[in-house]
């Protein structure tokens, strides 16, 4: 079994996923890299993985994989920088934590 999509069984994509991170866990990359072009050479599977480093369950092409990414691209982050800076999130987690205490304090 493979998959194409996220619903579908699958053996082939989980198992080869497994394998390539345990190889990389144990610092093998050269068999990292031989299991990862086994599962781009697979003629259905969604397992077209670019690096040994990068191994989803179902491989997009046309989604970017990166470890970080620059804030920038991003419209929400200026908002929740502004928020952080005047003390906001702070004050929201403050908020929180009463209630979760307030919660507690009622089952007693």
């Amino acid at each position: 079994l493979f998959a194409t999509t996220e619903i579908e069984r699958s053996c082939f994509n989980d198992a080869l996923g497994i394998a390539v991170t345990l190889r990389r866990r144990q610092g093998d990359l050269v068999a990292a890299e031989e299991l990862r072009q086994l599962g781009h050479a697979h003629g259905r599977a969604a397992t077209r993985w670019r690096t040994h480093a990068q191994t989803p369950r179902v491989f997009w092409p046309e989604l970017e994989a990166s470890a970080w990414w620059r804030p920038e691209r991003f419209g929400v982050t200026e908002a929740l920088s502004a928020a952080w800076r005047r003390g906001d999130v702070a004050s929201d987690l403050r908020g929180v934590q009463r209630a979760a205490e307030a919660e507690a304090f009622a089952r007693i």
